[in-house]
């Protein structure tokens, strides 16, 4: 028997347009700093809203706008597994 443990699911993206990291997941939330174009970030899948990721940029957790980064094509952001069996 496996022992199911919650893992985070972290993944690297990087930003297509300057942003604002946020303290908070809203367009309200405080500015933390002013991320440029290009930057690399972690990104914590499991956290963040509909919005907004939870991200890790040089050690400063924050919220950043999901249009407006980039994730590589094979990372699953939904976590759904599509049924591509039609009979």
């Amino acid at each position: 028997m496996e022992d199911k443990q919650t893992e985070s699911r972290i993944v690297s993206g990087y930003l297509i347009s300057a942003m604002n990291l946020r303290k908070t997941p809203s367009l309200k939330g405080e500015i933390l700093q002013i991320i440029p174009k290009g930057t690399k970030i972690t990104i914590n899948l499991d956290e963040g809203t509909k919005d907004f990721f939870k991200v890790n940029i040089k050690s400063v957790p924050g919220y950043l706008m999901k249009k407006f980064v980039k994730i590589p094509k094979k990372v699953d952001t939904d976590a759904k597994q599509s049924n591509t069996n039609n009979g």
